[in-house]
């Protein structure tokens, strides 16, 4: 869930109850006389009182505190680091949790007093309990204090949104990976009718299943003109069939599979990860900020990304109903792509910057040498030689000149280390097979 309100809501309930339960472990004779009176004793309603108020009173001063801690973090980061940065904050789990614990024991609390002195007599359990989840909760808190204060340092802040970007990228692989030993035919494109948008708005997510189930059986292909993260106007195409006439209903089911809200969500655009830290380093090198060693570390998060990617695109799988025969071909995003809506900002950023651009170079040569393949190398030098030309237009002392010209000798160099890794490899093979 992204709400950041289930989860607490969902423990709070949960205290609720868990308190039911305890006022009817309390009048459980059978567990009186396994226990024996000495543990199972009654509490007199104003001791009871005095305690439950005590701890109800606490607990929602410490939602409060960690409530107005996380939108100071919030707030911080927004101002410092990018305002879409909220929405990647705000899925922090052990802040939900935490909120959820506070949550869950002020019900708790107010639930077993609202039954203090009513024909319910109050034993230990439900007042032990009571004491229990207070010091889970002050534990949840004391974990809480010191997460925020990692969370207020930018080094961690870039980390965490890297740490997700590449979660996100192991989850694509493993989904990528699982769908290649199916044997999938060959996608044909559709030429038939198309599927205007009827609203406006960025595409958060699309149900890919469910066009695919609620496809008529004149359809065979049906080919997406959009992807996650798009911007929709009225009567922009969202998608293809290959057939001419349009079965009745399909293309409202389309539209409503294909959900549209106002800002880029990251439950399926992964680009949108990638910019998020493409654009905390755009804010960094800003005459306003001017922290360029926060979009080093930027580059440096994004480089270790690309080099998970190795490659592979970041085009969905596609989605094949084997018995119906119908297959779904996604909107492709290729790695290409990916490369250039990452580096070509920091390039055109940081062209005046020598530490951004001599960083640059680096993960490039870093990235070339890490990959194998001649088609990779071949984009990473492209890129090597577009930031060394607009670091040398730039106003440059020699010394600086002849470290750029050696940094893009580097990434040749290592590209000709890949090449010669390749054929090794090709040579173990063949010598493998014979």
């Amino acid at each position: 869930m992204t709400s950041f309100w289930f989860i607490p809501l969902v423990i709070g309930a949960a205290g609720w109850i868990a308190a039911l339960i305890s006022l009817e472990l309390d009048q459980w004779r059978a567990l009186q006389k396994l226990l024996g009176n000495h543990f199972f004793r009654e509490i007199q309603p104003d001791t009871a009182r005095a305690i439950l108020s005590t701890i109800a009173a606490a607990t929602i001063s410490a939602t409060s505190i960690v409530y107005s801690l996380s939108l100071l973090i919030r707030n911080l980061a927004a101002t410092s680091l990018g305002p879409r940065l909220v929405q990647d904050l705000r899925q922090d789990r052990l802040t939900r949790l935490t909120l959820g614990m506070q949550l869950a024991v002020f019900t708790y609390s107010l639930t077993i007093l609202y039954y203090v002195g009513t024909f319910i007599e109050t034993r230990t359990i439900s007042i032990g309990l009571a004491i229990l989840l207070v010091i889970v909760a002050l534990s949840f808190l004391v974990v809480f204090v010191n997460h925020i204060t990692d969370q207020v340092s930018v080094d961690h802040i870039v980390a965490r949104v890297a740490g997700n970007l590449q979660d996100a990228l192991q989850s694509h692989l493993k989904e990528d990976k699982s769908i290649a030993g199916l044997a999938l035919p060959a996608p044909k494109p559709a030429r038939g009718a198309i599927i205007f948008a009827d609203a406006e708005g960025y595409v958060s997510s699309i149900s890919y299943e469910a066009i695919v189930d609620a496809a008529d059986d004149s359809i065979r292909v049906i080919e997406m003109l959009v992807q996650p993260g798009d911007f929709v106007i009225k009567r922009k195409p969202l998608a293809r069939i290959d057939c001419e006439e349009m079965p009745d209903g399909f293309a409202g089911l389309v539209r409503d599979a294909v959900i549209l809200g106002s800002a880029r969500t990251y439950f399926q655009d992964l680009p949108a990860r990638f910019r998020l830290l493409v654009e905390i380093a755009l804010r960094a090198l800003s005459p306003g900020v001017n922290d360029v060693f926060t979009a080093v570390a930027c580059a440096n998060h994004l480089a270790a990304s690309l080099a998970l990617l190795d490659g592979r695109d970041l085009t969905p799988a596609i989605r094949w109903n084997e018995k119906r025969d119908v297959m779904l071909v996604p909107q492709p995003m290729h790695f290409e792509e990916v490369v250039g809506s990452v580096i070509n900002p920091l390039r055109q950023a940081g062209k005046e910057v020598f530490v951004m651009n001599e960083a640059l170079l680096r993960t490039l040569g870093d990235l070339a040498a890490a990959s194998i393949k001649p088609g990779l190398r071949e984009i990473y030098e492209h890129h090597a030689h577009l930031v060394a030309e607009s670091a040398l237009m730039t106003d440059l002392q020699d010394e600086e000149r002849s470290i750029i010209h050696g940094l893009l000798r580097r990434v040749e160099e290592r590209g000709a280390e890949g090449k010669k890794i390749e054929r090794e490899l090709k040579s173990r093979r063949a010598a493998r097979q014979s």
